[in-house]
């Protein structure tokens, strides 16, 4: 049972998403925030839980990842519909996202690469910028937040992003010559 616990919190981080959106509807904000804000959690936890218990699976290294971009990306699309989001930082997270959660598998199959996906320290940052953003952005909803917080947090994230997205396509060479991302 041990060993399902961390693939069991990855698949419960993406059942949260609709829950937070239903509430967020309804004007239930507090409890949006706190369901979004445990869902957060479950990113840390699922990888932290199976490196301790040596239980690192094939499901947890592909799922993981995909269930900390979309939970981002759903947000940060539904926040632009929302006007509390530029769509420029939408659309560069989205993109970035977008493009690693499809050109690993596309590597990994077409090419038959076989490589380590260990995030880097700027990656796991970034996505920890994405989940604060979208945390402040509820609890303003609730309890007002200064506009210049929010607004240089962003540009944090939009930054993270940018890098991120050029540090993934420096290692793109690499992975067609078949070596490991954290090499």
């Amino acid at each position: 049972m041990k060993r399902l616990i961390p693939n069991i919190l990855t698949i419960l981080r993406l059942m949260l998403i609709p829950l937070v959106v239903y509430f967020s509807e309804y004007n239930r904000v507090i409890v949006a925030f706190a369901l979004f804000s445990f869902a957060a959690l479950t990113d840390f936890f699922d990888g932290y839980l199976s490196r301790l218990w040596g239980v690192e699976s094939e499901f947890g290294a592909l799922w993981d990842p995909v269930a900390d971009k979309v939970l981002v990306m759903v947000f940060f699309i539904y926040f632009y519909i929302k006007q509390f989001l530029g769509w420029y930082l939408v659309f560069f997270v989205c993109l970035r996202d977008l493009l690693l959660i499809c050109c690993i598998p596309i590597l990994k199959q077409w090419f038959g690469i076989e490589f380590n996906t260990k995030p880097i320290f700027m990656t796991k940052l970034s996505s920890s910028v994405n989940m604060v953003l979208v945390s402040m952005i509820f609890f303003n909803n609730y309890k007002e937040i200064p506009n210049f917080i929010i607004v240089w947090v962003s540009y944090l994230a939009l930054i993270l992003c940018l890098a991120t997205f050029v540090r993934f396509l420096s290692f793109v060479p690499m992975l067609i010559r078949g070596r490991n991302l954290s090499e």
